[in-house]
């Protein structure tokens, strides 16, 4: 009976909790390549474009690993299954007359 329930997708609003959270993963992971281009770039203004190059491109292959295409995939990926799994388990409390 429960494989007659459509799969859904993810909201707009939920993709983009999801897309906060994957970015916040990043952003936890590469500290100490973001505080090193921070530090290059203080005191600077439009020099930081050649003078901390190297910084940012360290920084930005740090960050692309963890936001690229394939892993917001998956990670939506997981977010719809587990919702998916969440709302067949209210149909199925709903089927059985208790409460979620």
């Amino acid at each position: 009976m429960m494989e007659d329930i459509p799969w859904r997708k993810l909201t707009n609003r939920r993709k983009d909790e999801v897309r906060k959270e994957v970015y916040a993963h990043a952003f936890s992971q590469c500290r100490t390549e973001m505080e090193a281009m921070a530090d290059c770039a203080r005191g600077k203004f439009i020099s930081i474009v050649w003078e901390c190059r190297a910084e940012n491109h360290v920084m930005n292959e740090c960050l692309h690993q963890y936001t690229n295409k394939s892993c917001m995939a998956e990670a939506f990926d997981v977010a719809e299954r587990k919702w998916n799994a969440e709302l067949r388990d209210k149909k199925a409390a709903a089927a059985e007359g208790r409460a979620p």
